[in-house]
């Protein structure tokens, strides 16, 4: 129990870096994702009116966020400027 304490607290200095196979994975897997809640959502819409440029924005959605949290995910200083930020933009 101590030792999972201590990895919690103390966190690893090796932080993966970004290489083009990673993004092209990651976008890949991002993308199938979005086409998964697009086929989804187009299959169980039971609404009046159904909106195919909202059910795109899911899956752009999906890639622009994949694309923010990359590089985010590989430098901690990066992604605690990020946090502040998001948190000014929110008030």
């Amino acid at each position: 129990m101590d030792e999972l304490m201590a990895m919690f607290f103390t966190p690893s200095t090796n932080y993966p870096s970004i290489t083009i196979e990673r993004i092209i994975l990651s976008l890949t897997i991002s993308f199938a994702i979005g086409l998964f809640l697009f086929f989804m959502y187009r299959k169980t819409f039971t609404g009046v009116i159904y909106n195919r440029a909202f059910n795109i924005s899911i899956v752009l959605t999906a890639l622009i966020v994949t694309l923010v949290v990359i590089p985010i995910s590989s430098n901690v200083a990066l992604s605690l400027g990020t946090i502040g930020a998001l948190s000014i933009i929110r008030f």
